[in-house]
C-alpha cells in the first residue's frame, strides 16, 4: 500500500486532512480518505495518523508494505511492530503483517490525547475510567474524542445506531 499527498485544508468550516491511497495488491483501487474536525480543533496533516489507521486494513487486505510520505513516530512503528506480533499469536491465519517504509523522526511528547468513540459501552465506559482517574491537562486525559460514524453492527438497526452517535456526541462535547 502506498499513502502519499497527505494534505491540510483548513476552512471556516473547520479542519481537514486528506490523503491518497494506492493499494499494491488485489484488484483495489486509489482512494482519497480524509478526517475533518470542527472549530476550534485544527488537525495536523502527518503521517503517524494515517499509517496508523491504514495498518489494519493493509494487513488483512494482504499488503506487504505500507509505504508512506513523511517521517513516522519511529515509536509508533516499533508499538505496530510488537502489536501485531501479539495479534498473530491469537489468530494464527493472518499472514505477516505489513512493514511500514517510512522516513523516522522522533518528536516531543503529546500535550493531550484523543479516544476513539463509538457511543458503545466499552468506548464511553473507557472515557469514564481516563476522564476520572486523570486530572484536567494531564496528557493522558482525553481532551478531544474521535467519533466514529457508519457502524454495521449485526443486530442493530438505524435508530440504534443514531442513538450510540448520539451518545457518542454528547460525550466528546463534554470533554
Amino acid at each position: 500500500m502506498i499513502i502519499d499527498q497527505i494534505r491540510s485544508v483548513d476552512g471556516t468550516g473547520g479542519s481537514r486532512v486528506e490523503c491518497e491511497i494506492r493499494p499494491e495488491t488485489g484488484a483495489g483501487r486509489s482512494e482519497r480518505i480524509f478526517v475533518r474536525t470542527e472549530p476550534p480543533r485544527r488537525l495536523h496533516a502527518g503521517p503517524n495518523g494515517f499509517l496508523l489507521g491504514a495498518f489494519v486494513p493493509a494487513w488483512t487486505a494482504g499488503e506487504s508494505r505500507i509505504r508512506i510520505d513523511g517521517a513516522v513516530c519511529p515509536l509508533l512503528a516499533a508499538n505496530l511492530t510488537i502489536a501485531s506480533s501479539m495479534v498473530r499469536t491469537w489468530f494464527t491465519d493472518l499472514a505477516p503483517p505489513p512493514v511500514s517504509e517510512c522516513d523516522s523522526e522522533s518528536r516531543p511528547p503529546a500535550t493531550g490525547s484523543a479516544a476513539f468513540l463509538s457511543g458503545g459501552v466499552d468506548s464511553l465506559a473507557m472515557i469514564h475510567s481516563l476522564t476520572r482517574r486523570r486530572p484536567s491537562g494531564h496528557p493522558d486525559r482525553p481532551s478531544a474524542a474521535i467519533v466514529v460514524d457508519s457502524q454495521d453492527v449485526g443486530g442493530l438497526d438505524r435508530t440504534e445506531t443514531d442513538a450510540r452517535f448520539a451518545r457518542s456526541l454528547s460525550a466528546s462535547e463534554q470533554m
